[in-house]
Formats: C-alpha cells, sequence, structure tokens
C-alpha cells in the first residue's frame, strides 16, 4: 500500500528490530515513544512524528488480521481494535456529548442575549466578551490538570461525573434566571466552562480507545457533525426561549428542560464501556495544573506538530469571536429579533456540521491536510464577503453557512492529528493542554473582540477577522506541511 517504515523501509510488514503491534502489544510508535521517555530526551513528540504515519499503517494491517481477537480486544480496551462507529458505546458517547453541547449552548446563548441587551442599555461594550472570557477561564485553570485525571482515571467515570455536575449547574442557573441575579448567571457560566474542561479530555481521548485507527477521521467527523447540530439547535433554541419567555419574567422555565436534559444525558453516559486507566501510577498529588508544563514542553518540540496545536487552538478562538460578532451583526446591524439574531450562528454551526461530516467522508480513512487548505481558502473568503452580505438577508445566509462550512472542513483534520500524535497513555494529557492552548486563544479573543468591537463598525469586524485569518495561516504553513507530509 505504498507505506515504508523510517527504519527499515520495507513497506507494512516492518522487520525492524523495534516491536510492532503484533509483538507484546506495542506499535512502533509506542515503543519509540517509551524509549525516548526512558532516556529522558526532550524529542517525544518530535521522534513520535516521525513514526506516526507508520502506527497508522501497522493499526491498518491489524485491523485487517485481528477480526477473530477483536472481542477479546475490545474487552481489553486497545482502541486500534475497538468496536465501529455503529457500537452502542460510541452511539452513547454521541449521544451523551450530543444533550451536554444542547444544553451548554442554549444556556451560554440566552446569557450571551442578556449581555448584549445589557450592553445596549448601558452603551457599554464589555459584556458579551466578559462572559465569553468567563466561560473559557476555567479551562486555562484547569484544562492541565483534567488531562491528568483523563489518564489517571477511566475516561467512562470522568465522563459520567462531569455529567453529574452538570445537573447541578443547571439547577443553580435556574434559581439565578429567577432572581434575576446577572452576578450568579455570570458564575454559573463559569462553573460550566469548568465542567467542560474537565469532560473535554474524557470525550476526546476515549474515541481512539473505542474505535479503530481505520475509523478514526468518519468517528470525528460524526462528533463533529453532531456537536454542531447540538450548536445549532441550541442557539436557535436560546433565540426563541428568550423571544417567548422573557416577556413574562420566566427564563427560568427554561432550566427545567436543560435539568431534565442533563439527568438524561448521565443515563446515557452509563452506555459507554467502562474503559481501563490508561496510567494509573500517575501521581497527582501537588499537581493542579497537571503535567501541563511538561506536555506543552513535548508539543512545542516538534515544530510540526505544534503548528497542528496552535492552529486548531486559534480555530477555537476564532469560534469564541463568530459567536459575539454573530450576536453584534444580527442585533446592531442588521436589527434582527432574538430568535432572528440565533439563527445566523445556527446557520454556520449548521455548516460546520456539513463540513465535518463531508470532509470526514472525503479523508477516507486519511488525515488529509488538502481538506484543511480547502477550509481556509472557504473561510478566509466568507468572512471578506460578510462585510457587504448585511444589506441582503438571504445573502447572509448563504455567507453565514459557507463561513460554517469551511470551519468544518478546517477543523476536521486538526482534530484528529490531535488524537492520533501521542501514545495510548498519553493522550489524555496532550488533549487537556491541548484544551488549556484552545482556551487561551478563546480566553485572548474576548479580549479581541472587544477592541474590535470599540474600534470598527459591526460590518467590519468579520474583514479584520478574515485578515487574522490569513495571518495565521501564513505563519504556521510550514509546520503544517511537515505534518502533512509525516501522514502521508
Amino acid at each position: 500500500m505504498g507505506h515504508q517504515c523510517e527504519y527499515c523501509r520495507i513497506g507494512h510488514t516492518c522487520h525492524c528490530r523495534i516491536p510492532g503491534p503484533g509483538v507484546n502489544g506495542d506499535s512502533c510508535f509506542s515503543r519509540v515513544f517509551f524509549i525516548s521517555l526512558e532516556k529522558g530526551t526532550s524529542s517525544d513528540l518530535h521522534t513520535s512524528a516521525q513514526l506516526w504515519h507508520h502506527e497508522i499503517a501497522m493499526a491498518e494491517r491489524n485491523d485487517l488480521t485481528a477480526k477473530t481477537e477483536a472481542v477479546p480486544a475490545a474487552a481489553a480496551g486497545d482502541g486500534h481494535a475497538g468496536e465501529e462507529v455503529a457500537g452502542q458505546s460510541f452511539f452513547s458517547l454521541v449521544a451523551t456529548q450530543f444533550l451536554g453541547a444542547f444544553n451548554d449552548n442554549v444556556f451560554r446563548q440566552l446569557i450571551l442575549l442578556v449581555a448584549v441587551d445589557l450592553s445596549i442599555e448601558a452603551d457599554e461594550k464589555f459584556y458579551q466578551p466578559l462572559a465569553g472570557a468567563l466561560f473559557a477561564l476555567p479551562f486555562v485553570l484547569l484544562s492541565g490538570f483534567a488531562g491528568s485525571l483523563a489518564d489517571r482515571f477511566s475516561k467512562t467515570s470522568i465522563i459520567r461525573f462531569c455529567k453529574g455536575w452538570e445537573i447541578l449547574v443547571m439547577l443553580l442557573g435556574g434559581a439565578a434566571f429567577y432572581i434575576g441575579n446577572i452576578p450568579l448567571l455570570f458564575f454559573c457560566l463559569f462553573l460550566m466552562g469548568a465542567q467542560s474542561a474537565f469532560f473535554g479530555p474524557g470525550k476526546y481521548g476515549i474515541i481512539p480507545e473505542l474505535i479503530p485507527s481505520r475509523s478514526l477521521s468518519k468517528a470525528n467527523g460524526i462528533i463533529l457533525m453532531t456537536t454542531y447540530l447540538a450548536i445549532i439547535l441550541g442557539i436557535a433554541s436560546a433565540g426563541l426561549l428568550k423571544d417567548g419567555l422573557e416577556g413574562d419574567g420566566g427564563l427560568y422555565k427554561s432550566q427545567g428542560v436543560l435539568v431534565l436534559l442533563a439527568f438524561l444525558g448521565t443515563l446515557t453516559a452509563f452506555g459507554i464501556r467502562r474503559m481501563p486507566v490508561a496510567d494509573p501510577d500517575l501521581d497527582l498529588r501537588g499537581k493542579i495544573f497537571g503535567d501541563l508544563r511538561s506536555t506543552l514542553r513535548d508539543i512545542f518540540s516538534d515544530r510540526s506538530f505544534s503548528s497542528v496545536v496552535l492552529t486548531y487552538s486559534y480555530f477555537w478562538g476564532l469560534g469564541n469571536a463568530l459567536v459575539m460578532m454573530c450576536n453584534d451583526y444580527g442585533k446592531i446591524l442588521m436589527k434582527l429579533g432574538d430568535a432572528g439574531t440565533s439563527l445566523l450562528f445556527a446557520i454556520v454551526a449548521m455548516g460546520i456540521a456539513v463540513g465535518a461530516i463531508g470532509g470526514g467522508y472525503f479523508s477516507r480513512g486519511r488525515v488529509d491536510f488538502s481538506i484543511y487548505r480547502l477550509g481556509f481558502c472557504l473561510l478566509v473568503a466568507s468572512l471578506v464577503a460578510l462585510t457587504w452580505t448585511h444589506q441582503s438577508l438571504f445573502a447572509t445566509y448563504v455567507a453565514m453557512g459557507l463561513l460554517g462550512l469551511a470551519g468544518g472542513l478546517f477543523a476536521l483534520p486538526l482534530q484528529t492529528s490531535v488524537q492520533l500524535w501521542p501514545e495510548k497513555n498519553m493522550r489524555g494529557r496532550v488533549v487537556g493542554a491541548t484544551n488549556f492552548l484552545c482556551f487561551v486563544f478563546m480566553f485572548v479573543s474576548s479580549g479581541v473582540y472587544f477592541g474590535l468591537s470599540s474600534l470598527l463598525a459591526p460590518e467590519w469586524i468579520p474583514l479584520s477577522l478574515g485578515a487574522l485569518t490569513l495571518l495565521v495561516h501564513l505563519l504556521a504553513r510550514r509546520g503544517l506541511a511537515r505534518a502533512a507530509e509525516n501522514l502521508s
């Protein structure tokens, strides 16, 4: 199939001295990774990157020869011989994260719409960026520890714990809406950010443990599609709820539905197969930031992988800015109501869902960076177009849909790369460190958006975001090209 080992260079049937997947259960990737750890080198991820494509190819060979071993291997938690995307555990994971993403976005969008109203009434621009920053701050503070926690305990247990946490926050949010306490609402948003910080490493880290590597791009496409379908429905529902309930002072009534959905999501979490602990000997004492520093050092020791992580983190920062941009674009520039304004980002999210599932299909089991490049071009073009489309509602809908489609294509290969790069017992920490960087970018993007909205009219903000996206791509393009070569 054209693959060659970096060491023995004889194709899929590797005869180099580094044990492959059929020898003691280790892939070439994992063995080299642990050798470098034992020697105390600082280039763990660089070595891993060189052999990453070899690990994928060896996993493909195993998938073809391990049909009779699939059941016991799955029971042992071997992600490369696990269930297909139609399996019960993966279906339960999809349902769990869908319900959680829906709740997050209804609750967050309700608070952001309240913040826009406060900004208009007080002629102050900071309420919406403040809400965005409060949601992102827990990720900055807790992602390192959350990643270590996902390696120290079963990721299934982490997911179930976070769903119980969600129920409590939704109850507190209902009380805050009932008494009309804005600071308490913002505190609930902070708590939801903290819940998501712990949920992320468990959710994304468990996917490669449940799904064989040949199906990972498809699984990520499904996760991204359903996540953004939940965002579509959540944000659209928030606008309808605010228009329908606010006049009666009844926004708290929405929380009853959200509590019920959080409880249902907790039940679906118990359908996820309990996975073994990745690193039971990991010492968490005195590590509120986990192994964040050493993990970040490993990430940045390899320019190609750090380019992937930073570009992916930028995508999340851009997404945070786009939510605020859509709210200002709709309510201030186009004079739409809450439901019409929420529909704008719902269209963006719908486009992301289509882009993610389409990208997963056309990847055909590979990590295809040509999909990223197409997404980047469409992303910049649609942001530039939004500078003028506000004069036509239909043109605005088209531009928002293309913006979302571009985002799905842009993010999919980057997300899959982050999951495949680290070895299994490091995956939670690498995902946690990546989450940390994602929400550093989200936190910073709230400040950047505040500055842009203070200096520019709403119609010029998309153009400035397009220019910033172009700059990020130019800075990262060489590292991304090397990452693409490592996967070819």
